[in-house]
Formats: structure tokens, sequence, C-alpha cells
């Protein structure tokens, strides 16, 4: 039985390996699509493309104010995530009992099947607007 299995999976190695590749190559052929692409940008704007500030008005379109807006979202939304998740996910394996245990986990495991652009919709169709009602008035934002 144990070299019927082997001689299967020495058939099927190949398969696997390009299986495990393709995520790869698709990387690479985006990233020097993209690449290609931008050169014309790139050539035109010079580094005032990704120091530049963006005001299009002006002719002015650097990714700056992008790139900057982009790492502190992520870093706010990881400082504001990574406490509650770390202590739950303690509470979890060293405490909560096995009837606690398993129901996170069915409730963990239906959650990560859900796509995440399902959330986002969700954020956009119903988290926005709550939140543009209620608290956007402390900020002066009304609309």
């Amino acid at each position: 039985m144990l070299k019927r299995r082997d001689e299967l999976e020495q058939v099927l190695k190949p398969f696997f390996t390009l299986s495990a590749l393709i995520p790869l190559l698709l990387f690479v052929f985006f990233l020097a699509y993209t690449l290609v692409q931008s050169m014309p940008a790139i050539a035109r704007l010079g580094t005032k493309l990704f120091i530049g500030r963006w005001l299009p008005a002006a002719g002015e379109h650097g990714l700056f104010p992008s790139i900057v807006a982009s790492c502190l979202v992520t870093a706010l939304s990881l400082a504001m995530s990574l406490p509650p998740s770390m202590l739950f996910s303690i509470y979890v394996a060293f405490y909560a009992s096995p009837k606690v245990r398993d129901a996170v986990r069915v409730l963990t495991e239906s959650l990560a099947g859900i796509p995440s652009v399902i959330y986002g919709a969700w954020g956009l169709l119903w988290l926005v607007p709550l939140i543009n009602r209620y608290i956007g008035p402390f900020f002066g934002c009304y609309a």
C-alpha cells in the first residue's frame, strides 16, 4: 500500500509543483505589467510621483499622501485589533471551557469562510451610514 502511494505521489509531483508556482508566476506577471504600464508616469514625473502632493487641479499627481494614509490606516487598525484579539485568543486557548472553545472554533471557521468583499460591502452599506449619522456630527461632518 505504501509503495503504491509513493508511486502516485511521484507521478503527481510535477502537477503539485506547477500548482504551487502558478500564484508566484501570476504575482510576477502582475507586478511586471503594472511597472510597464506605469513607466510613462514614472518617466514624466520621476521621484515627484512618490514624494509629491496630490493636487490634480494644480497638475500635481503625487502618491505620497495616499502612501502615508495607507500606512497610517494599517497601523491604526493593527493597534486597535491586535490587543483584543490576542487577549481573546489567550482566553479561548487557556481559560475557556471545552464547550465555549468548540463554539468559538465553529463561529471562527464560519466567519473565515465569508469573502472579505462581503465584509467590505457590509461596512459600506451599513456601517458607514451609521457612523455618518451618529459619530460624524461630533467631528463636524453632516451628510
